[in-house]
Formats: structure tokens, sequence, C-alpha cells
């Protein structure tokens, strides 16, 4: 799901980056978001990615 995930938020325009393993947790992304209305935007955008 990790690739599958990162993929469907890049194609709805949401800039994030592959981390890898952080700290024992393999397959983590970043997400940096602000201000708020782009919060927003991320929260649907993932709600989508992960139906």
């Amino acid at each position: 799901p990790y690739t599958e995930v990162y993929e469907a938020l890049m194609s709805q325009g949401v800039i994030i980056s592959k981390q890898g393993n952080i700290l024992g947790n393999m397959n983590c992304l970043r997400v940096t978001v602000a201000p708020r209305t782009l919060l927003w935007r991320f929260i649907e955008a993932l709600r989508e990615a992960t139906k």
C-alpha cells in the first residue's frame, strides 16, 4: 500500500516524499502541510487514496 498511496497522493497534486525506514518503521512517507486549507486538501486526498 505504501507505493500505491504515494502514487495516488502525487497524482492528486499532494507533494510527499518517500522516507523508507525510519526508526525501524518501514515504508514511511513524509508530508508537510501548511496553511490549514492545504491540510484539508491533504486529508481528502488521503481518504481517497486509502479507499
